[in-house]
């Protein structure tokens, strides 16, 4: 094909000048087409009609359909149905999410994100796909893709002698399949918490922000009484700290409970007491409701895990800074008004706020500390899980107390914990049970487990 010529545009009127280009844009496109027609066999002929080959340059209608790859963005060369795949993973399976939540209009940030880390290396999109062809063989109920699964696991053995990222992120994902499929699943989420491990832990991601949340999300909603991380402190040490954590914060707030109604006036003006009194979405998301105690113990929900989560880091953050320190007010102002604008889905759930509170801790001036709480937070909330559900409850009730602030010093009784209760017996991983409509990892934020 012989090179366009070269079209010059010279206007100086702007509006003339932008309608010459587009004109000379549409040209150059039709010239060539008219090439690529003018090559076509006669075979191609069909009565006075040109039979329009298969192959042809890609239009600008084409970029993003999700069926080629114009900016060689992938990690791999993908085969046009695993372009489908792609289009399937990005666009069909959000589409589900949205109809899941009907009066949601904001950003799906949680698809964008897993997108952008599953598409960076061949083993984590290795894996993206066999997530996609899985979906797709339940909604068509075509047979189970054993030929995406082979692709995705000899990438992952490929790379086991030094995993990459994309190696742990492909092993977790492939545990989360299999889960869902209720296939063993044990040996895959176990060697993905020792590559973690191996990689250095949590912190290891820290100057990743979507790993670390990525990881940091899995540890504390998906894992069971365990994170998984054995070279984190055991569940015992992490009781400790969550005990302490609440027997220092019936002690902080007991001392700026306010004593006089001007004192009560002048706190119910700040945005630390608005956040968690006031009828907020945080604390439509984060508020514990009592519920009756039942007869026989059950492993703690996805959405309890998260709700719990968020309130160990939120606490912790104010027993370090302060409960009235200008960077707990910078931080509840900037979370508040992100959930009333609700410009995306983390407003949505517990499970969603986890996640972009997660993100958006790398964004705030004390990111090496909010980092660092996430971590604590996932050492406690593990032992959490292990308690028995009164003593669960007792614990979410104690600490809900510390901020949403009693009026009065008669109203504390909810910060006060009865006794220093022993660890039960620990929930396993595989005693967590998966919903029947839980088809891929998006929708994890969006049925209830």
């Amino acid at each position: 094909m012989a090179p366009p010529s070269i079209m010059f545009v010279e206007e100086f009127d702007p509006k003339r000048k932008s309608k010459a280009r587009a004109h000379a844009a549409k040209e150059r496109y039709r010239k060539l087409r008219q090439e690529i027609y003018s090559k076509t066999s006669a075979k191609n002929i069909v009565g006075n009609r040109l039979s329009i080959p298969d192959r042809r340059l890609p239009s600008p209608i084409d970029l993003g359909s999700g069926f080629s790859d114009p900016f060689a963005s992938y990690a791999l060369v993908l085969s046009h149905d695993e372009h489908r795949l792609v289009y399937h993973y990005a666009t069909l399976i959000p589409s589900l999410f949205r109809k899941y939540w009907q009066h949601h209009v904001g950003n799906i940030i949680l698809a964008t994100d897993l997108f952008q880390l599953y598409t960076r290396e061949p083993a984590s999109l290795r894996a993206m796909l066999f997530e996609a062809a899985c979906h797709r063989a339940i909604l068509c109920d075509l047979p189970y893709p054993i030929e995406y699964e082979n692709l995705a696991i000899h990438e992952i053995v490929h790379n086991l002698e030094c995993p990459t990222v994309g190696t742990i992120l492909a092993t977790g994902l492939l545990a989360n399949i299999k889960r869902r499929s209720n296939q063993p699943f044990l040996i895959h989420w176990r060697a993905a918490q020792q590559m973690i491990t191996n990689h250095g832990g949590l912190l290891s991601f820290r100057y990743d922000p979507l790993l670390f949340t990525k990881h940091t999300w899995n540890a504390i909603a998906l894992s069971g009484s365990s994170h998984g991380l054995p070279d984190e402190p055991d569940d015992g040490e992490a009781y400790e700290k969550l005990h302490d954590l609440i027997v220092k914060r019936k002690a902080k707030t007991l001392k700026i409970l306010p004593t006089s109604q001007a004192e009560v006036e002048r706190q119910d003006d700040s945005i630390r007491v608005k956040a968690f009194k006031n009828q907020t979405e945080l604390k439509r998301l984060l508020k514990y409701i009592s519920e009756s105690i039942a007869d026989y113990e059950e492993a703690p929900s996805v959405k309890e895990s998260c709700r719990m989560a968020i309130v160990i880091f939120l606490t912790s953050a104010m027993e370090d800074t302060g409960d009235f320190a200008p960077a707990t007010k910078a931080y509840l102002e900037s979370v508040t008004k992100h959930l009333d604008r609700k410009t995306d889905d983390s407003a949505l759930s517990p499970e969603h706020l986890l996640w972009s509170l997660i993100r958006l801790s790398f964004l705030y001036p004390e990111s090496n500390k909010c980092i660092e709480f996430w971590v604590s937070a996932v050492d406690m909330t593990a032992a959490w899980k292990r308690l028995r559900v009164a003593d669960r409850q007792a614990m979410q009730v104690s600490l809900w107390a510390s901020l949403e602030l009693p009026e009065m010093v008669e109203g504390s009784v909810k910060l006060a914990l009865t006794r220093k209760v022993p660890i039960s017996t620990p929930w396993s991983l595989g005693e967590r049970t998966v919903p029947k409509d839980c088809f891929c990892e998006l929708l994890w934020f969006t049925i209830q487990v």
